[in-house]
């Protein structure tokens, strides 16, 4: 005859499989307020840094409009905004930067797709000047 008995350790005892999705969403989201505002450093090609504050609430779409805003005119479209290492490039502009786990503070780098460049703005990114 076989006897076992399960004894759950003190951390187990609040159940965090087992939560419904609301639930963790709701708690994740008081976290995310809780952090207050977080640094983001911008490394751009030519090696100007910009650092701004933003809450861990936002979207990553807020970080891509500054980086756009700050952008020459035309290039904004062709600047993508990743981490490293490894490159991974952050596409998903409604993700919050608590859920990319950029907290407390973040160093994202903004690369350039020579492709989407258009008109004089790929001139000037290839160095030709008239």
């Amino acid at each position: 005859m076989l006897h076992c008995t399960i004894h759950a350790s003190p951390s187990l005892q609040h159940d965090t499989l087992f939560r419904p999705r609301a639930m963790r969403e709701a708690e994740s989201a008081a976290l995310a307020a809780s952090l207050g505002p977080i640094r983001v450093r911008l490394h751009f090609p030519d090696a100007t840094i910009i650092q701004a504050t933003f809450q861990a609430s936002q979207p990553l779409s807020a970080v891509q409009q500054l980086v756009s805003q700050i952008a020459l005119e035309g290039v904004g479209p062709a600047l993508y905004v990743y981490t490293t290492p490894p490159k991974t490039v952050l596409k998903d502009g409604s993700a919050t930067l608590f859920q990319l786990k950029l907290v407390p503070a973040a160093h994202l780098y903004v690369g350039c797709d020579a492709k989407k460049l258009k008109g004089e703005a790929a001139a000037a990114a290839a160095g030709k000047h008239d």
